[in-house]
């Protein structure tokens, strides 16, 4: 299993820090006004936030089922990398949010 999870953690970590430059990028291209891209960037950046947070949850399926998890370093650091790109996604939908709001006034 420690093999399986370190490549489980490490495959948490690539994609939500996809996910998380991908939020970014959204904020960036909302404050320059260009609404319709900061969306689709958004979009695609939850699409593989979700691709982590499913891999995450597998975990938490095997540890309800009774399968020992140990918890490392490595894992630790990838909850905490999905936790950041989950806040990132929420800032990002504000931002963009209220950008549309006043490009629509």
């Amino acid at each position: 299993m420690e093999q399986g999870l370190a490549k489980v953690s490490c495959e948490i970590i690539a994609k939500v820090g996809t996910a998380k430059g991908l939020f970014v990028e959204a904020i960036e291209l909302a404050a320059a006004g260009q609404l319709e891209n900061a969306r689709a960037h958004l979009a695609e950046g939850e699409q593989i936030f979700n691709q982590g947070h499913q891999a995450h949850g597998e975990l938490l399926s095997q540890f309800a089922a009774g399968t020992e998890v140990h918890v490392d370093l490595l894992l630790v650091h990838a909850e905490c990398q999905m936790m950041s790109a989950e806040d990132f996604k929420v800032i990002a939908e504000e931002v963009i949010g209220i950008l549309e709001s006043r490009a629509n006034a």
